[in-house]
C-alpha cells in the first residue's frame, strides 16, 4: 500500500481522489508497513504498522479498512463498503479484520485504509490504499 499525498497543491489533489474518494488534507505516509488482504469469503484482513502524517504520529485512535469495487459503467467511480472501526495506536499501528459485504462481482477492488466517518462525510477520509 502507499500513503495519502495530502491535498495541499492542485496536483496533490488529483492523486488525493481515488474512484471518487478523498483522502485528508495532511499527508500520511508509511514508516513500517501495511498489508492487506480480501479473501473469497469476503473477510478483510489488513495488517498496519506505521501509518503517520510525516511528523511521526497518528492523531485518529480509530482506523477501518475499506473495498471499492469499480462502478461498470464509470472507471473513475467506485461503490465503498467498510469495516467496523479498529483500534489504532498513537505510532499507527492497528489489526483489522472484518466482513466486507462486496457485492458477488467486484469488478477491480482496491483496498483501502481509512478514517471512521466524521461529521459531515460519512465516508471519511483513505489513509493509505493499494497500489502505487
Amino acid at each position: 500500500m502507499i500513503g495519502d499525498p495530502g491535498n495541499s497543491t492542485a496536483a496533490a489533489r488529483a492523486k488525493n481522489v481515488v474512484r471518487g474518494y478523498m483522502g485528508p488534507d495532511p499527508v500520511w505516509v508509511i514508516r513500517g508497513s501495511v498489508k492487506g488482504e480480501l479473501k473469497t469469503n469476503k473477510q478483510l484482513e489488513i495488517t498496519v504498522r506505521g501509518l503517520v502524517l510525516l511528523n511521526g504520529t497518528n492523531p485518529v485512535p480509530f482506523f477501518r479498512g475499506a473495498v471499492s469495487c469499480q462502478d461498470p459503467t464509470n472507471s473513475t467511480k467506485g461503490k465503498l463498503f467498510f469495516t467496523k472501526p479498529f483500534a489504532a495506536t498513537p505510532t499507527g499501528n492497528s489489526n483489522i479484520e472484518g466482513t466486507v459485504a462486496v457485492p458477488a462481482h467486484c469488478i477491480a477492488p482496491i483496498v483501502f485504509v481509512t478514517s471512521p466517518a466524521v461529521p459531515g462525510n460519512p465516508a471519511g477520509f483513505w489513509f493509505a490504499v493499494t497500489g502505487q
